[in-house]
Order: C-alpha cells, then structure tokens, then sequence
C-alpha cells in the first residue's frame, strides 16, 4: 500500500499570498492536486497543512487533513507529521501542493514503477530534470523522520544514489510547479493556449479544409494520420507530410512531427504539425479544447466526448448528442455543411457526388490487389480508356474525359475494389486539382460554426 501525502505547509513568501488557493479553471490550485490524487487510484490520500483554509479543501474533497504546527521549521516537518498521522505502507509518495498539470496517468506510472521496484526511491524526471511526487520506500521512514530544516527527501536522494529510479514523464508540463507572480501568469498562459488548440484526426482532402481554416483563424491545429495515409487528392491534403515531411495546401504548410517538442516548434513557426498517431494517444497530452474526427470511415473508428470539451464528428457514422458534441453533414447537396446537435448525418449512398453531370463514372477503381504503379500524374488530361496506373499486371483506365484530379500514392498497397483516382470532367479547371474544393470548405464552415457555437453556449 502506498500512502499519498500531499504537502501544503508553505508560506508562499515569493508570491506574496497563499499560491495554493489561487484559481486555475475555475478552481484553487491545490484542489486540483487532490483531485488529480484521489482520481488516480491512490486509496490513502492525506493533505498536511498548517493554513486552516487550505486544510478545509481537503475536508471538502472528503480525504484525510493533517495539521501541522510547526510549518514555520520547513519542509521537512511536513514529511514528519504525514509519517506520523498514517498508517503503516510499502512506501510513501510524497505531492506538492502547486503542481496543478500533473494527471492521473502520471501519478499511476509512477505508483506501478514502485510496485515493480518496491525497493527503490523513484523519482519522475523529464530530460534529466527531477521532479515531485517521490515515492520513498518504507525502509526509508528513520532517515525521512530524521530530517531537519527546509530540505526535504532531497538529502535521501544524495545520499543513495544507487537507490534513485528515475522514470520518465511524457511532459515537462507534469513537473510544473509554482513559487512566483510569472510562473503563475505561465500557467494562465498554458490555459489559453489549450483554449486554442484543435486536434483533427485525419489530414486527407476533405479534412484539410477544415484544417486549413482554423489555421487560418488562429487555432492551434495538430493533425493525427496513420503510419500510411491512402488520399486520392493528395495535392491539396496535409497528410502527405507522413510522407515527405512536409506538404503545402493553398499557403499553408504542414510537417511531420514525431515528438511533442517538434509539434510546439511547429506551432511556433507558424505550420501545422502532422503526427503519426491513429489512437489519438496525443489527446491525452495536448488536452486540446476540441477534437475533429474528419477521417470519414462512415463509421466512427474511437472518437468519444470524454476527448475534448468539444468534440465533433464529419459525416455518417457519429449521433450527435451520444459519441460527439456535434455532426456536419457531408452529403452534397442542400443540406452539406449544416449543423447537426441532435442525430446522426444522412446515410452514406456509396455514390460520388455530381460534377459537371458525372457521378459513379468519375470514379476509377482497382482492377486487382497489389501494388500500384501510377502511368498518370494529378492534373494530367486524360481520354476515357486511357491507362492511368497498372496493378499487379492489371491496367487501370479512365473512366470519362478530363483531368486526374487525384489519384492515390504511388506504390501503395490497394485491394480490388478499392478508390484510387478521381477524374474531374471540366477540363478547362485544372487549377481546381490543387485547391482545396467547394466541398471541403463548406465542410470547414460548419466545423468552425459548431466550434463557436459550443465555445459559447459552454462559455
């Protein structure tokens, strides 16, 4: 068993008030550490304390209080009095009170890192920074009782090195803890930039409006493909960063980011950075303030409202209300774009939309299943019968006269059956092959509509 103890004795000299009981989303810091505490599957929390008020948040969370009388002699009579005010454990993980960005996945990494390892102080590092919480085994309670001044566990740390497991953490962000007037305005900083953040899963055409237009209106955009993205109109679709490291839709450029850092340095330079991840396992770190399911499966492939405060799905496949905050109707015709808060997008017909009197005719399917090996680039003319890609032997050929408005990946594996090229009919438009469609910024639209829309109604 370990016994959490969350220290909260400090005077807060530096920021000139009790830090603990400033707000941060609309509740004082150090509720969210219990909150965070208690929510990771600790069962014995204790908050030691010598303020009465911050005592009082932890009476109001329900967990156990300890006062301390003699929080003027330092950190180390905090470590005393919550040895001593609980029961015996395998170990003892010791919370400060300002870490308000730690989260549960944290605090169990680190709970499951000392049940493997029930003889070892482990602490959490982030590039070779230390941090809190520490977990010090049980053995340890003599030297931790024999502490004296403002020093804390640190000395135990020095003094057994051979000891010491230090467990990454995923984020800086989860060792962020507050001492000064600046590092609280970071934190109201870090609260506005998740205000603006936008996670898009999906990166093909139809998405790229989407992403394209937040962008554009100063969202924070991060888009989550898979490993091999399978886009017939790849000229205008961010998800050809997963490929070349960077693509370009009408102005706007997108890179391949494989760590959190490059996605803030993308952010930074002003791009919208592409992430292999198609769980959504980033979610978790961005916490953004809404996720775009604009894979267009027809079906929804895991997107859920417990994602972000906004969550919103394109197409069939998603009953708004239920799995997503909000649906937008994709079907050309009347009704594409609209907002839907109740219900699910009309059914999927299976037939392409009408371009210049085409439909089905428009769109070229795979002979065979194989790899392809395109004779045809995106924007070339091509005649009905013409060969535009050869699969295992079998051609592939053009379906009507026009220009190859998109055609799937070179070399990409495809089955029988499956979409790979898309003929535009109105041959005098091949500019229209490289910008991003009527379609997709109708879409867009709505997504930024519904975005509004639920940012206000939440407020």
């Amino acid at each position: 068993m370990i016994n959490a103890i969350i220290m909260a004795s400090g005077f807060s000299r530096r920021m000139g008030r009790n830090k603990l009981l400033l707000l941060y989303e609309g509740k004082p810091l150090i509720d969210h550490v219990i909150d965070h505490v208690s929510g990771s599957g600790l069962e014995r929390v204790f908050l030691v304390s010598g303020s009465e008020e911050v005592l009082e948040r932890g009476r109001l969370k329900h967990i156990s209080t300890i006062f301390n009388g003699s929080a003027e002699a330092g950190q180390s009579e905090s470590v005393k009095a919550g040895i001593l005010n609980s029961p015996e454990c395998e170990g003892y993980m010791f919370f400060a009170g300002d870490q308000p960005l730690l989260d549960e996945d944290t605090i169990r990494l680190l709970a499951d890192s000392f049940r493997s390892n029930p003889d070892s102080i482990v602490v959490p590092v982030f590039e070779g920074r230390k941090g809190s919480p520490v977990i010090f085994p049980a053995r340890f309670r003599d030297e931790l009782l024999a502490l004296e001044g403002d020093t804390g566990g640190r000395e135990l740390l020095k003094a057994h090195p051979d000891s010491v497991l230090k467990v990454e953490v995923r984020e800086a962000s989860m060792l962020f803890d507050i001492d000064t007037q600046e590092e609280y305005m970071a934190l109201t900083a870090h609260v506005r930039r998740s205000r603006e953040t936008v996670v898009v899963r999906g990166g093909g055409d139809i998405a790229s409006g989407t992403i394209h237009k937040l962008h554009s209106c100063g969202y924070k955009v991060l888009v989550l493909e898979t490993e091999a993205p399978t886009a017939i109109r790849r000229a205008v679709s961010f998800c050809e960063a997963v490929y070349e490291g960077s693509a370009s839709v009408d102005g706007i450029t997108s890179r391949l980011a494989r760590t959190p850092e490059e996605i803030g340095r993308c952010w930074s330079a002003g791009e919208v950075p592409v992430a292999v991840d198609p769980q959504g396992e980033l979610i978790k770190l961005v916490k953004p303030m809404a996720v775009v399911d604009a894979i267009l499966a027809k079906k929804n492939l895991g997107t859920s409202r417990a994602m972000a405060p906004i969550t919103i799905g394109l197409g069939p496949g998603f009953t708004a209300g239920s799995d997503v905050d909000a649906v937008i109707e994709t079907m050309r015709g009347h009704s594409l774009g609209r907002l839907i808060f109740q219900g699910s997008a009309l059914p999927n017909t299976g037939i392409p939309g009408e371009i210049a009197g085409h439909d089905l005719d428009r769109v070229i399917h795979s002979p065979a299943e194989g790899a392809i090996q395109n004779l045809a680039e995106i924007g070339d003319t091509v005649r009905k019968g013409d060969i535009i890609a050869m699969v295992e032997g079998c051609p592939a050929r053009a379906t009507i006269d026009g220009v190859l408005r998109g055609i799937i990946r070179n070399g990409t594996r495809v089955f029988k059956g499956m979409k790979i090229a898309d003929i535009d009919p109105r041959t005098g438009e091949r500019q229209n092959c490289f910008s991003i469609s009527e379609k997709a910024r109708n879409i867009a639209g709505g997504v930024l509509e519904a975005i509004l829309h639920l940012q206000n109604q939440g407020g």
